[in-house]
C-alpha cells in the first residue's frame, strides 16, 4: 500500500500542486465556493428571519390561551381554581387573566375598528413582553387610561396625552332616538410598537377595572394567558394536551403553534425550496469537477496502464484520483463556508439592505448562524462531490493495460 501513499504524496508536492490546481480545477473549486456561499448566506438569513418572527409573536402573545365556548365569561372562582392548577405545573412560568373584545376608536374625526384588551399590567408583563414594546409614555395603565398601537395612533392622529373615545356597538342601549352605542373617553398614556402590523394597527390596552366597567362585566374574564418556561417551548403541544384533559368540558384551549402554524409552515417550506434550488449550484460545479477528472484520467492513461500491468487493482487506482476530487471539494466547501459566514455577518451588522417593516416586520436583515445549517450544507456538498467523483472513475475499469502500453 506504500506505493499509493507515495503517488498521492506527489500531488501534495510543489510540482504536484501545480497540476492539482490547474485552470479547470480552479474553475471547479470556484463553482463549489459560490454554491456554498449562496447556501450559507440564504439559510442564515432565513434562520434569522424565522427567529425574529418567533420572538415578536411570542413577545406579543402568550404561549397558551384558555377560553370558554360560546364566548362565555370565566368567573373569578373558575379563574382561581385554574390558576392554582396551572401554577402546580413545573413547565408554567406565569398566568394572567384578560378581557378581549372588538370595539371602535375615535379621535380627530378619525374612526377605526380595534381589539380592546383589558389586563392587569403587573401580571401582563409576566406573560408577554408587553412592557418592552412601549415606545412612548409609561408602562402602567391607570384607570381611564389606554395604551394604543403605533400604527393605530398614526391612523387616528393621536399622541400621548390625547383623549380618545372608545365605542362598543354591541353594548348599545335602546333610547327614544334608537340604539345608542356605549362610549367612554380615555387618556392615551402610552404607545407601543411590537413590529407586528396587525397588533400595532388594532390593539388598545386598558387596565382590568376600566375594561370591565366599560364592557359591563363584573369580576369576570374573557380568557387566561399562560406563559411557559423558555426551555419547555418545544413541548407546547404536549403541555397543551395535558392541560386540556384537566379543563372542564365548557373550556377550550389554543396555543401559539396553532395560532401561527400556517406562517411558520410557509417559512419552513420557503427555506427548503431555496435550499434545494441553491444546491443545484453545487451540483453544476460538481459536473465541472467530473469533466476535470475525466481529462486527468485521459492524461494519465499510460501511468494507469503501467500500474495495471503490475497487478494493481482497479479500486486502488481509483483511490488515487478520488484523492484529487476530495482535496478540491474540501477546499471549496471550507472556503465557501468561511466566506459565507463572513458575508452573512456583514449583511446582518452593516444594515446595507433596508426593508419595509410594515411588510416584513423588520427594517433590516437579521442573521442567525445556526451550526445545524452549516452541518447540513457541509453534508450536502460532500455527498454531491462524492457521487459526482464516482461517475468518471468507472472509465478506469474499462482500460486495458495491453492496449495502453502498445498505444492501441
Amino acid at each position: 500500500m506504500h506505493y499509493l501513499v507515495f503517488i498521492i504524496s506527489k500531488y501534495l508536492s510543489l510540482r504536484g500542486k501545480k497540476e492539482l490546481f490547474s485552470l479547470d480545477s480552479i474553475i471547479s473549486i470556484t463553482g463549489i465556493i459560490i454554491g456554498v456561499i449562496a447556501l450559507t448566506i440564504s439559510l442564515s438569513l432565513f434562520s434569522g428571519y424565522q427567529k425574529i418572527i418567533k420572538d415578536i409573536i411570542l413577545g406579543v402573545n402568550s404561549h397558551i390561551y384558555i377560553f370558554k365556548f360560546s364566548n362565555l365569561q370565566i368567573t373569578q372562582q373558575e379563574y382561581q381554581k385554574l390558576e392554582k392548577y396551572l401554577y402546580s405545573q413545573q413547565e408554567i412560568e406565569a398566568v394572567s387573566p384578560f378581557i378581549y373584545t372588538e370595539a371602535m376608536i375615535s379621535h380627530s374625526d378619525k374612526i377605526a375598528g380595534i381589539i380592546l384588551r383589558g389586563v392587569y399590567p403587573e401580571l401582563e408583563k409576566n406573560t408577554t413582553s408587553f412592557a418592552k414594546f412601549i415606545s412612548q409614555g409609561k408602562i402602567n395603565i391607570e384607570d381611564n387610561q389606554a395604551i394604543i398601537g403605533e400604527k393605530l395612533a398614526q391612523r387616528i392622529q393621536s399622541n400621548v396625552g390625547d383623549t380618545i373615545k372608545l365605542i362598543i356597538p354591541i353594548s348599545a342601549k335602546l333610547s327614544p332616538v334608537g340604539m345608542i352605542p356605549k362610549t367612554k373617553k380615555v387618556l392615551v398614556s402610552g404607545i407601543y410598537s411590537s413590529g407586528m402590523y396587525e397588533y400595532d394597527n388594532s390593539y388598545v390596552y386598558l387596565n382590568m377595572h376600566t375594561s370591565q366597567d366599560f364592557i359591563g362585566v363584573d369580576n369576570t374574564y374573557t380568557g387566561i394567558a399562560v406563559k411557559l418556561r423558555t426551555e419547555h417551548l418545544d413541548d407546547t403541544i404536549i403541555i397543551s394536551e395535558r392541560i386540556k384533559k384537566y379543563l372542564p368540558f365548557e373550556f377550550r384551549l389554543t396555543n401559539w403553534i396553532e395560532l401561527n402554524g400556517n406562517l411558520f409552515a410557509l417559512l419552513t417550506l420557503e427555506k427548503w425550496v431555496l435550499y434545494i434550488i441553491l444546491s443545484f449550484i453545487i451540483l453544476v460545479a460538481a459536473f465541472g469537477m467530473v469533466s476535470s477528472l475525466i481529462m486527468h484520467i485521459v492524461e494519465k492513461r499510460k501511468e494507469i496502464g503501467i500500474l495495471k500491468s503490475f497487478g494493481v487493482a482497479n479500486h486502488k487506482i481509483k483511490s488515487i484520483f478520488i484523492v484529487k476530487s476530495y482535496i478540491l471539494g474540501l477546499i471549496g466547501i471550507i472556503l465557501g463556508l468561511l466566506l459565507g459566514y463572513i458575508g452573512s455577518q456583514i449583511l446582518g451588522n452593516s444594515r446595507i439592505i433596508s426593508l419595509d417593516s410594515d411588510v416584513y416586520f423588520i427594517d433590516h436583515l437579521v442573521v442567525e448562524n445556526n451550526p445545524y445549517n452549516y452541518m447540513l450544507i457541509f453534508a450536502t456538498a460532500v455527498i454531491i462531490i462524492v457521487i459526482a467523483s464516482l461517475i468518471p472513475l468507472r472509465k478506469i475499469s474499462k482500460l486495458n493495460p495491453v492496449d495502453i502500453i502498445t498505444n492501441r
